[in-house]
């Protein structure tokens, strides 16, 4: 995890990620806010309840995994690239 902070492309893949998740955090309140303000004058019905899931597995799927890819592959990935630049070519 280490390597994510000193090698420079995982310090652009850490800040990406976290860009994006805050970018997918103010997506979710948003669409959120947005859900509420729509269903503040009727009932919460099935329709709102499928929308609020929707919310949530958009989010985990699209920013919430690439974090955590990145917090789990980054490293083998920054390895692997430094071991194939450092190596001479037969």
């Amino acid at each position: 995890m280490t390597v994510l902070w000193r090698d420079p492309m995982g310090v652009r893949m850490l800040t990406g990620s976290a860009g994006l998740l805050l970018v997918g955090a103010g997506l979710y309140l948003g669409g959120c806010a947005l859900l509420n303000r729509v269903t503040a004058r009727s009932r919460w019905g099935t329709r709102a309840t499928v929308a609020q899931i929707g919310l949530v597995v958009v989010w985990v799927a699209i920013f919430c995994f690439q974090a955590a890819f990145v917090c789990m592959v980054g490293p083998g990935a920054i390895q692997i690239q430094n071991n194939l630049l450092s190596k001479p070519s037969p």
